[in-house]
């Protein structure tokens, strides 16, 4: 029950969170905003950790740590796909999203395992050391991305017109704070509007509002049967941290293989790639709860 509270409060901020991230990820350079979100979540999980070496980490203390993590993760996934589509241009879009969509569900369940093995040994406090850490390089990483500011819709504008590769900003711009200048940006009555011009545009294109609904059920899934991971591990398989960490460890092997195979398959027809990549989860969902052994149990 504790397992699926913090998953409800990591995800909660999903369905609130990214209308708003959206227009500001429109109004501020995504690289500061990058930099800052991984900067202040790096902030609030070596704060926790700290907590935990001292024992003085409650379960409220951990609770909102998640949360704040979940509100950050929610403006920070869509950050990073603009920024690709900033920086990359528009013939290698389909291998640049399918690189960090490996990254992402490599390193996510390549972690897990790490905890799984490791957790014995260095307990929360050094899991979340190292959790904190990893928000610090990646802070440092798109810090080191490319120089000077460059508003979001400039920047959109000029790949149109050049397709380069990179964006470089000009010369004569310095390096200035997060925020644009113009105060009217985030004005309610502008943020709202930007949210319903988004809500006009779902209506108006059936197709990317039921990719949406297709991706949200998806998500059910696999989130409900991560939590059901703790479980699998530790009543069903007896396996304890150990077996959780070969099971997130097959969980990452087939993100990647996964990821390798979309991206030389979906060129040609990715509708009947999405639908296949649909059924072979739901296969594996299917078959998950007749687990018997660890050997089954990575292939879930």
């Amino acid at each position: 029950m504790k397992v699926s509270l913090i998953v409800i409060l990591v995800t909660l901020p999903g369905l609130v969170v990214p209308p708003f991230g959206g227009v500001l990820i429109d109004r501020v350079d995504r690289r500061y905003l990058g930099v800052t979100l991984d900067a202040a979540r790096a902030v609030i999980v070596l704060g926790t950790a700290a907590l935990a070496y001292m024992g003085r980490l409650s379960m409220w203390e951990l609770y909102s740590m998640v949360f704040l993590l979940g509100v950050g993760f929610a403006v920070y996934w869509s950050t990073t796909n603009a920024l690709v589509q900033e920086l990359v241009p528009r013939e290698q879009l389909l291998t640049a999203n399918a690189t960090v969509l490996i990254a992402v569900q490599g390193g996510m369940t390549a972690a897990g395992a790490l905890v799984g093995f490791t957790f014995d040994r260095a307990g929360l406090a050094g899991i979340l050391g190292i959790d904190g850490t990893t928000y610090l390089i990646s802070a440092v990483c798109l810090f080191l991305l490319r120089h000077g500011y460059h508003a979001p819709q400039d920047a959109h504008n000029t790949r149109l017109a050049s397709a380069a590769p990179t964006i470089e900003a000009p010369p004569e711009m310095s390096e200035p704070s997060l925020m644009r200048t113009d105060e009217d940006l985030f004005a309610p009555s502008h943020v709202f509007a930007d949210i319903a011009e988004g809500l006009t545009y779902l209506q108006q294109q059936p197709r990317v509002l039921a990719l949406g609904i297709t991706y949200a059920c998806m998500m059910a899934g696999v989130i409900s049967a991560n939590v059901l991971v703790v479980a699998l591990a530790k009543d069903l398989l007896a396996t304890g941290p150990g077996g959780y960490g070969y099971i997130e460890m097959g969980w990452a092997f087939g993100a990647i293989v996964g990821g390798l195979a979309a991206s030389a398959a979906a060129r040609k027809r990715p509708y009947r790639v999405l639908v296949m990549a649909l059924a072979i989860l739901a296969a594996g969902h299917t078959l998950f709860p007749f687990a018997r052994t660890l050997a089954a149990g990575p292939w879930r």
